[in-house]
């Protein structure tokens, strides 16, 4: 860790965000490190550092002073914590004094050796100690040393996720590129497979490449593990996914979870075993060590209740229970969780009489029978109004909020909205929901697969389902509706409908199995940006795809569908596709008067002709477009159409036209305050500036450009502005700084997978050969390497300091 740098004034930071970013920066992690050296999401890390959220005091102490290597530096600590406590108006600490715990220490300390080996992962932090099973994961740990796919297999409630999850953890060091989990449970359709994994990963889609070959791409080099968490609803998808990637990826292994093997090649099945359960003979001696699910049962009582203790006259009882359950993790919690109201004597008498009565006797059953067994006897304790609160939130899937929970819930009869709250606290109590806390957001919340199964068949006996599926669709639309996709309000909604992704699955698909596509169609179209920010455009191309198969008379809506969906598949690569489909939209955009819609059809129009190479017929659609545009007032479409014009007389050579088409949609956009399209009319002038040897005012542009993508992240965005400083360094003797630049847009374009269009290449990399050519191919080589190898955070603040600006 540097020194602090005495030439900056601790007293200039005013800010507890502006100090975080400046610490960060000198402790050279980026966000995304520095989230997992102290436990939180990148999306914390930027909200701390713009001061959108006030710092937890606690966990800055114990987290990030240690993170951010500050422990022998007492001044900048204790201005950290006075300006935290100013953050939340609070007091700061005592002479900004700070102790560490040697635990605490040693942990975060390891996170991050973790960041400096590029060791990363996602995995959920567990709040719940982990009992036994050590047997099994040094078994488990054995077979990595050279199996490339292991499965763990077993009943529902026997533990594999939350083992697969601890194995996964103490291999961490092995694997240089990191640990991802996929979490299938809420994956229904096998179509959606491939893309959850994609999106986990962060590999976006490509026009040119399957997506499927894109992911290869991006793994056949990198050296990790990915855990394919409750594949046997989609077991099939998921054993062609592993097979495709474990073929052609040397250096990956796969760790799956599942009610049946994947079956296929080179795979090893791991049987999860209950956890160990003394003998009968052990009850009758009243021996005093325990097995691992009475351990189990302790702890988890102990929880509940922290005056529990294990006594020689509980034992014999601990041990009937964990044996009524046959050892099941998930039986011995529910157990456990009743401690706080009956006695374990109590609950082995009912346990007992409960399978009794179910299943004739305490004969040994199948796990899958046994658990049901504990399920139901627990569902059988509750009230009625926390039975059906169980069984309604089973219409969620992936999770949900409170928020939701009180919206789709309740009724007039039994569960009012008022007692949402305290009835899913007392499930909670009950270990039958689990709360998901991430420090200063709203909570989420959720059930084990093997639990929402049971719930949901309930919902379905009562005759319940249609009902709530019918009101989950109705939440989920009013939320798609009221999504903000631009503006200052872009960033929370895309973090908020993607933690929403599976119900906003769920929602759509029963919009099609209702057949009402045109709530369907209403849904999925105001949130489209979201699809395609976050990596999910061929899911949504896919699913509007369906409902155009449904007949569906000429709307507005329609019009719209037909056009979005061909502005998806131009963006694919099928131009034959999307050029049927804009001309239909066209069509009945012009058969109902739509003009607005006119003109979007025919700039996507013009967009899929000039890439097919006809720059002429794609201004004539531009033209056309700025008409239609006009007549209808909408200030968005009219500043597009100018940029699209301003682009194709930029390649006719026309640059003067350009420049002026490129000026009036800037005009008309910074009126608006719209933020992506200013720094994309921005960059357009930067490009006909360069084109004009006019590199002062290139650099001007491009330079205001990258500031505004850098607020909002537009990583496609900021690679584009690399590469045009890039080509501005070179054309006025620095090509040192532009073979940097080019170094770092080049990282950020494999990450995503986009190359650059050949049309562009005369604005962003056309001088590359002469750049290597003046400084050598060794210090052309090692420039390069220094800019690819630099965080996202550091290339941009090397691109907006240059040293010198260039003159015309």
């Amino acid at each position: 860790m540097p020194p602090s740098d005495s030439a900056i004034s601790l007293d200039s930071f005013i800010t507890f965000g502006d100090l975080l970013k400046y610490l960060r920066r000198r402790a050279r992690l980026t966000q995304r490190e520095l989230s997992i050296a102290v436990g939180y999401s990148e999306a914390q890390i930027s909200r701390l550092e713009q001061n959108l959220r006030p710092p937890d005091l606690a966990a800055l102490t114990a987290l990030f002073i240690s993170a951010l290597y500050l422990e022998d530096e007492p001044e900048l600590v204790a201005r950290l914590l006075d300006l935290a406590a100013q953050a939340r108006g609070e007091e700061p600490p005592r002479s900004g004094v700070v102790t560490f715990t040697r635990s605490v220490r040693q942990e975060v300390l390891e996170n991050v050796r973790s960041v400096e080996e590029n060791v990363l992962n996602n995995l959920p932090l567990q709040l719940t100690s982990f009992v036994g099973r050590e047997r099994e994961i040094r078994e488990l740990i054995a077979l990595f040393k050279e199996a490339k796919l292991v499965t763990l297999t077993g009943s529902g409630g026997c533990g594999k996720t939350r083992l697969a999850l601890e194995t996964a953890g103490r291999l961490g060091q092995a694997y240089r590129d990191g640990i991802w989990l996929v979490e299938l449970a809420p994956i229904l359709d096998p179509k959606l497979v491939l893309s959850a994994v994609t999106s986990k990963l962060g590999v976006p889609e490509s026009r040119d490449i399957h997506l499927m070959n894109a992911l290869t791409n991006y793994l056949q080099k990198r050296q990790s593990l990915i855990i394919l968490d409750n594949c046997e609803q989609v077991v099939a998808a998921a054993a062609q996914l592993a097979g495709e990637i474990l073929r052609v990826c040397p250096h990956l292994q796969i760790l799956a979870t599942s009610r049946e093997i994947l079956d296929i090649s080179g795979e090893v099945q791991f049987r999860v075993p209950s956890l160990s359960v003394s003998s009968e003979h052990a009850i009758e001696r009243n021996a005093h060590l325990p097995s691992e699910a009475e351990q189990l049962f302790v702890e988890r009582a102990r929880a509940v209740q922290p005056s529990f203790v294990l006594t020689d006259r509980v034992l014999p009882h601990v041990r009937q229970i964990c044996r009524l359950v046959d050892g099941l993790p998930l039986g011995i919690e529910l157990a456990a969780a009743k401690i706080s109201v009956l006695s374990v004597e109590q609950i082995a008498a009912r346990l007992h009489g409960s399978f009794q009565m179910l299943r004739g006797g305490r004969d040994s059953f199948p796990h899958h029978q046994t658990l049901e067994a504990t399920i139901q006897w627990s569902y059988e304790l509750l009230s009625e109004s926390e039975r059906v609160l169980l069984q309604r939130l089973s219409v969620f899937s992936g999770g949900w909020t409170l928020g939701a929970a009180e919206a789709v819930i309740p009724d007039e009869i039994i569960i009012s909205r008022e007692k949402v709250l305290d009835l899913l606290s007392q499930l909670i109590n009950k270990s039958l929901v689990v709360a998901e806390w991430t420090l200063g957001d709203e909570a989420r919340y959720s059930m084990l697969q093997t639990i929402h199964e049971f719930a949901a068949r309930k919902l379905r006996e009562a005759g319940g389902m249609e009902e709530m599926r019918s009101q989950h669709f109705n939440y989920f639309y009013s939320m798609a509706q009221d999504a903000r996709l631009f503006g200052n309000e872009k960033g929370r909604w895309l973090e908020r409908l993607e933690a929403e992704h599976d119900n906003l699955r769920l929602a759509l698909a029963w919009s099609l199995e209702t057949n009402i596509p045109e709530m369907g169609t209403a849904m999925i179209l105001p949130i489209l940006d979201f699809y395609w920010f976050r990596g999910f455009s061929g899911e949504a191309r896919e699913r509007m795809n369906a409902f155009l198969e449904i007949d569906s008379p000429a709307s507005p809506t329609r019009a719209l569908l037909l056009q979005k969906t061909g502005w998806l598949t131009r963006a694919s690569g099928d131009y034959q596709k999307a050029d049927e489909l804009l001309r239909r939209a066209l069509e009945m955009a012009l058969e109902i008067g739509d003009k607005n819609r006119a003109a979007w059809a025919l700039m996507d129009l013009s967009l899929s002709t000039r890439e097919q190479g006809d720059n002429q017929q794609a201004i004539n659609y531009s033209s056309l477009g700025l008409a239609y545009a006009r007549e209808s007032g909408e200030t968005r479409a009219i500043g597009a159409c100018f940029f699209n014009l301003a682009e194709c007389h930029g390649q006719t050579g026309d640059l003067e036209t350009s420049r002026r088409f490129w000026a009036q949609g800037l005009s008309l956009f910074r009126a608006e305050r719209d933020q992506t399209h200013i720094a994309w009319g921005l960059e357009g002038l930067a490009g006909t500036a360069f084109l004009a040897k006019d590199y002062a005012s290139a650099l001007a542009f491009h330079l205001e450009s990258l500031k505004f993508k850098a607020e909002v992240m537009d990583k496609l965005g900021i690679a584009y502005s690399f590469e045009g400083l890039a080509q501005v360094a070179a054309a006025t003797d620095s090509p040192q700084r532009a073979a940097i630049l080019w170094g770092a847009a080049e990282y950020l374009r494999e990450a995503m997978n986009i190359p650059l269009e050949s049309s562009r290449e005369n604005i962003y990399i056309s001088l590359q050969p002469a750049a290597r050519a003046q400084m050598g191919n060794e210090p052309f080589d090692q420039a390069w390497k220094k800019g690819n190898t630099m965080s996202l955070e550091e290339a941009i603040r090397c691109a907006l300091t240059p040293a010198d600006n260039p003159s015309a």
